[in-house]
């Protein structure tokens, strides 16, 4: 759809990783960001195991360039430790950070991206807002070895 306070297209709503890697808007950033990105491998070792029974939630807005580089980034970092993608579901904004149906009502959304991280029952351990304060890997370690 168009975001009518930006006149660009932006996937709103629930979808997939090939969805939003195909999407026009945001698969030429994404491209770079995701190719040139180097995950620290010393934090690698033990994301694996830190997030095999988290589920992650990614509200982001195609339109935006933090959006597109962090998820490159954080994919980049899944695929390096080879984590399922069932437990990650993506949600797209428009400009206003809302989508459709209330569906992100609830969750306080102010910035995007925006990683929320549940565990396996669904409560919210910890988000990463917008920027990560180190790496995505490393603020990520912190987070989940906190709980």
């Amino acid at each position: 759809m168009e975001d009518p306070n930006i006149k660009v297209q932006v996937l709103i709503n629930k979808f997939n990783r090939k969805t939003l890697t195909s999407f026009s808007e945001f698969k030429t950033n994404y491209e770079l960001y995701y190719a040139s990105y180097l995950p620290d491998t010393t934090s690698l070792k033990d994301l694996g195991k830190s997030l095999k029974n988290i589920k992650v939630t990614i509200i982001l807005g195609t339109w935006c360039s933090d959006s597109q580089l962090q998820v490159a980034n954080f994919l980049k970092i899944i695929d390096s430790i080879k984590l399922k993608e069932e437990n990650i579901i993506f949600i797209g904004v428009d400009e206003s950070k809302h989508a459709e149906n209330g569906i992100i009502d609830d969750l306080k959304i102010t910035n995007v991206p925006t990683f929320i991280f549940c565990d396996k029952d669904g409560e919210e351990i910890a988000r990463i807002t917008e920027k990560p304060l180190e790496t995505l890997e490393k603020d990520m370690l912190n987070i989940l070895e906190v709980k």
